[in-house]
């Protein structure tokens, strides 16, 4: 109950702040620009995560898997979450007029900072998955009151400079800096350290990297078509991306993490269809 009451506090509190500092017409521009941004993130990849509640229950009793499930877990959602907010921040220059109109151009900071920080509490919160599920709640809980701690009053102080975009961007700061502070905490219930995080976290990292470069390249060559802007940028960050992620993984030995499990899932659907006819 704690933690729903905190959770709503992390959601609203910077629509509140923008309320009260530019109006209830700002909060709806806010929402509608923060509906977008989380899009990727809240609609594909957090019932995924919500979904392996009672695995992680189920593998209390087994401190190693427990603790190679988490990792996997944590290689997952920086490999999915991690670009897809980075790819929305990028091509929200053109997606935004795309979907709601020249009108609403003065929303794309908005939408850039929002998707950031819904990618970062999206890897934060892996560990509060975990916790949960195996009956450390109480950690959790102390980890909800310190981020809307640090939350609120520098909202507070965002909305005071009377810009909207600022308090979207000090949202993806405070997002940020909860990521080390949150895993820290997993990890050292699951009984890893940093090294087991960089694993898992470098391939991801470096392929975003990559990503990013790959469309501020590509922008020049195609055009100025809203839609064509988009399509292009996914499809050549989407590329870029898998490729670098892939090849960096298969150069570094091809050992456990996200990429096997991927691998092997999609192996074994291929051979079941293929069975199967």
């Amino acid at each position: 109950l704690v933690q729903s009451v905190m959770s709503f506090g992390m959601q609203r509190t910077d629509e509140l702040v923008v309320a009260s500092v530019s109006g209830t017409a700002s909060v709806g521009h806010y929402a509608v620009a923060g509906n977008l941004a989380t899009a990727p993130t809240q609609e594909l990849i957090v019932p995924m995560v919500r979904a392996l509640h009672p695995i992680y229950a189920r593998l209390a009793p087994q401190p190693e898997m427990l603790r190679d499930t988490y990792l996997l877990v944590v290689g997952l959602t920086l490999s999915l979450g991690l670009p897809a907010a980075t790819g929305l921040a990028i091509v929200a220059d053109d997606l935004v007029p795309l979907l709601l109109g020249e009108r609403w151009v003065s929303a794309i900071g908005i939408v850039q900072w929002l998707a950031l920080a819904g990618g970062f509490m999206l890897i934060a919160n892996t560990s509060m998955t975990m916790l949960n599920a195996v009956g450390r709640e109480k950690p959790v809980t102390n980890l909800s009151w310190l981020r809307l701690g640090v939350l609120v009053p520098a909202l507070i102080a965002a909305g005071a400079l009377g810009e909207t975009e600022t308090v979207a961007l000090t949202r993806c700061a405070v997002a940020l800096l909860s990521i080390p502070v949150f895993l820290a905490v997993g990890s050292r219930h699951v009984g890893c350290g940093w090294g087991h995080m960089f694993g898992v976290a470098w391939r991801p990292i470096l392929a975003v990297a990559a990503m990013c470069v790959a469309i501020e390249l590509l922008n020049d060559a195609l055009g100025a078509s809203h839609l064509i802007r988009v399509i292009g940028q996914v499809l050549v960050g989407g590329a870029v991306y898998a490729a670098v992620h892939w090849s960096c993984w298969f150069l570094s030995g091809g050992g456990p993490g996200p990429e096997r499990f991927v691998n092997e899932a999609v192996g074994s659907r291929l051979r079941t269809m293929l069975a199967s006819r």
